[in-house]
């Protein structure tokens, strides 16, 4: 993707997501201080449209801080965060060095990639043990939030929200 970087549109780039990132031009504190665009309201990648073209904004955040950018290359993450938007978090790669960044940090959601398998509940086809329906289903019940559940149980809320109301499986 095509990102100028002439002073002109990296301002008017910067004015459109200091709407999304609340804390845009705020010093980074380190590895863990993840500027949330709030531009997305899915765990996917955020993105913006200006003049009809799409952009993802860790991209345009990456470019904007460091002025430059070589086109044929990827903006991928250092953090695990798609929403993540802090140019601190975000270096430049070819499509193999994703791929190798993606199975070496275990997040191939399916079948298998580069030799690796995704096991457990990050292969698509796994079936979740009924104790653990059940489990996630009380701690619901208990007023747990999804976010929590989330980060307990190691899958995204849609597939939480979908046990837990026993749309995947009924209860047993």
């Amino acid at each position: 993707m095509y990102i100028p970087t002439d002073p002109a549109s990296l301002a008017l780039f910067e004015s459109r997501i200091k709407k999304f990132i609340p804390r845009w031009g705020t010093e980074s504190k380190g590895p863990n201080d993840h500027w949330l665009c709030t531009a997305t309201p899915s765990q996917r990648y955020a993105k913006i449209t200006i003049n009809k073209i799409v952009y993802q904004v860790h991209v345009l955040a990456y470019v904007m801080k460091n002025k430059k950018r070589d086109q044929s290359l990827w903006g991928l993450h250092h953090c695990d965060i798609p929403r993540c938007c802090n140019p601190d978090h975000v270096y430049q790669g070819d499509c193999v060095q994703n791929v190798k960044d993606r199975t070496g940090r275990n997040r191939s959601h399916r079948g298998r990639h580069n030799g690796v398998y995704a096991v457990g509940p990050r292969n698509g086809n796994y079936k979740i043990p009924f104790p653990t329906i059940e489990l996630m289903r009380k701690r619901r019940a208990e007023g747990l939030t999804y976010d929590a559940l989330e980060a307990e149980f190691g899958m995204n809320r849609m597939q939480i929200f979908r046990y837990v109301h026993g749309v995947y499986r009924k209860a047993a």
